[in-house]
Order: C-alpha cells, then structure tokens, then sequence
C-alpha cells in the first residue's frame, strides 16, 4: 500500500506531464514540473542537470525556465552541428574557470 505522500507526489508528476503536453509549443516558460515532464526525467534529475551546469538556471528572480534556453542547452550537450557558438557570458565564465584553475 502506498502512502498518500507518494500518492501525492505521483499525481503531481501525471498533472505537470499533462500540462507540459499540453502546454507543448506555447507556454515559454516552465516550472520545474513542467521543465521534468518536458525532458521526461524528475524534478530531481532536472535538479542534477542544472547543478552540473548542462540545463541552464531559473530565470534570475523567479522558478521558471525558458524553454528556449532550455532547448539550446540540450542541443549544445547533445553536440548537435552549429549550437556550439559560446555566448559572451559562456565565454567570461570559461575564462574565469581557468584563470581559478576551475573545472568546466
């Protein structure tokens, strides 16, 4: 029998899925229910991702993503041919990563 906490937590899974699809082609920005539907993985992997720099941060000042954003860097980790051109701040940042002897 499962608890009602992960009952809870599943139905909130189905609903942001829904929403996504459904929302799919619309909404430009998304929570972090809708980001995890949308790359069909949990709000904790979505979590993984952005901490490990591969999905970009929340809009500064709120919790949602812009799917475009979020789209770019999916294409450029995917290596997908001509979205490997490194924005001004990509290029600051990498910068100052080697100049502190940072890992990118």
């Amino acid at each position: 029998m499962m608890s009602r906490a992960v009952e809870g937590d599943e139905r909130r899974q189905v609903d942001a899925v829904r929403r996504a699809e459904r929302d799919e082609g619309q909404a430009r920005l998304m929570t972090i229910g809708e980001l995890a539907a949308y790359c069909r993985m949990s709000p904790s992997g979505v979590r993984t991702l952005v901490a490990r720099g591969l999905l970009p941060q929340a809009l500064p000042g709120s919790r949602r993503w812009d799917r475009r954003a979020v789209d770019a860097a999916l294409d450029r980790a995917s290596g997908l041919p001509g979205v490997t051109e490194e924005s001004a701040f990509q290029r600051w940042k990498r910068d100052r990563d080697e100049r502190h002897g940072r890992r990118t």
